[in-house]
């Protein structure tokens, strides 16, 4: 796959976890999933960065 689609798919994993994260706000285990989520994404995101 091309770097810029990889980190174009990354950056749509981190607003989705972040939607994620803000819908289910009020629910904690839902919370701590978003959370999960978006510390994924970032990471997804950060191993991509070198790459370019």
């Amino acid at each position: 796959m091309n770097k810029q689609i990889e980190v174009e798919l990354g950056i749509l994993l981190v607003l989705f976890g972040g939607f994620i994260l803000v819908s289910s706000s009020s629910l904690p285990m839902d919370f701590e999933f978003g959370i999960m989520l978006i510390g994924l994404a970032v990471g997804v995101v950060g191993a991509l960065r070198p790459g370019e």
